[in-house]
């Protein structure tokens, strides 16, 4: 099995915690995750490089215009007019390529002795209610009607520590909400994935066993 060794800058993240849960799932993402820590053996994998390519210049495109884009899936989930809103941007990733000085830690969550650390693409927070909504933002090659409704583990396993960092972290379980707003590769087309709850017994349960076993990988 994949795994980041303990002196790697990737190990303990939300990233590596759910690339490792994508990996326990998925034989392909066991693979890829290989070739990336070995770019010398790559050779012959044109295609899936090319992909790749396509994948970072839609990414990058999409990221740059992340609080609109985020606010207009808010909108659409709240059935309201995002200009009279109470909700404010509470939180964004930057997404560039410096080193983050904005990631979060959480106070519940430990690898190694050290808190786990994850930046969400965008936190709403709403000034009356209190209410907290992450936003996740993925690009995806699949067909969009093909997504699960309950969306895939590894990506449930990132909202649900998205919601165990920052100030929403010690806040009421029922007032966390994470949701996903997929979007094909041509950024023409998307699907908001179901909302789910901090306080989701199954969800919690789910999760919480892989992050324990994530926790006990070998690290050297």
């Amino acid at each position: 099995m994949f795994y980041f060794p303990k002196d790697s800058p990737k190990r303990g993240t939300v990233s590596d915690f759910q690339e490792w849960v994508w990996a326990k799932h998925d034989k392909k993402m066991q693979e890829w995750l290989w070739y990336r820590q070995h770019p010398e053996m790559r050779s012959g994998r044109r295609q899936e490089e090319d992909k790749e390519n396509l994948f970072r210049m839609a990414y990058s495109k999409l990221h740059h215009d992340k609080v609109r884009i985020a606010s207009n899936v808010l909108q659409e989930i709240q059935r309201i007019n995002i200009q009279k809103s109470p909700w404010k941007v509470v939180y964004k990733d930057i997404h560039d390529d410096k080193p983050k000085n904005n990631s979060l830690n959480s106070k519940s969550l430990y690898v190694d002795d050290n808190p786990l650390r994850g930046c969400p693409d965008i936190v709403f927070e709403n000034q009356i209610s209190r209410e907290i909504l992450i936003v996740e933002t993925k690009i995806i090659f699949v067909p969009l009607d093909m997504i699960p409704e309950e969306t895939y583990p590894n990506i449930r396993a990132q909202l649900w520590c998205y919601s165990k960092m920052g100030f929403w972290e010690e806040i009421n379980d029922d007032l966390v909400s994470m949701v996903v707003n997929f979007w094909d590769v041509t950024l023409k087309n998307y699907r908001i994935s179901r909302i789910w709850k901090r306080s989701d017994d199954n969800l919690n349960k789910e999760c919480s066993d892989w992050f324990n076993a994530y926790q006990n990988l070998r690290t050297t």
